[in-house]
């Protein structure tokens, strides 16, 4: 578990510089490990965030979607599909379940 915090926490501070291609591959690479639900949303909703920084609003949706059928109360997931899906002029937003 230590590995998998240090690798998302690498992740993020690629993010935080911009580096966005650079934290999808750490992403990417940290999702092939097994882990809990929980972790693995918080991957996708993560992995997510750089799709849509980059303008990928195909699958940052793709990403955000798996990461709130792992975990429907990631609320940071469910903004990011919904955010991805408005600049991809999807709508209405249709959750997978009645909130």
């Amino acid at each position: 578990m230590a590995a998998l915090e240090a690798t998302r926490a690498a992740g993020n501070e690629r993010f935080g510089k911009k580096e966005f291609g650079a934290a999808i591959e750490i992403y990417t690479a940290a999702l092939e490990v097994e882990m809990e639900d929980r972790e693995r949303a918080l991957l996708y909703s993560n992995r997510a965030a750089c799709r849509l920084a980059t303008k990928a609003y195909v699958e940052a949706a793709k990403d955000a979607t798996s990461a709130t059928e792992l975990n429907p109360d990631l609320a940071k997931a469910w903004f990011r599909l919904a955010t991805a899906e408005l600049k991809r002029k999807r709508f209405p937003l249709k959750p997978s379940r009645r909130l």
